[in-house]
């Protein structure tokens, strides 16, 4: 087991990432597959560009988000 505080892995290629987000619905019924995405990353200066692939139909009952 690692310790507090202690690095369990180092992610190398960040080449390709997955970022998977909750969307309220109002927001959600405007995005498309294929639309601009940034994602802000903490601790780095740029945030990361990307493009939505997927947006899901099902709505979180409990959040109301997609």
């Amino acid at each position: 087991m690692a310790a507090a505080g202690t690095s369990l892995l180092t992610v190398m290629d960040t080449s390709q990432v997955i970022a998977r987000a909750h969307i309220p619905q109002p927001e959600a019924e405007l995005l498309k597959v294929g639309d601009a995405a940034t994602i802000a990353v903490p601790g780095e200066d740029q945030p990361v560009e990307g493009k939505v692939t997927v947006v899901s139909p099902a709505l979180d009952p409990n959040s109301t988000t997609v």
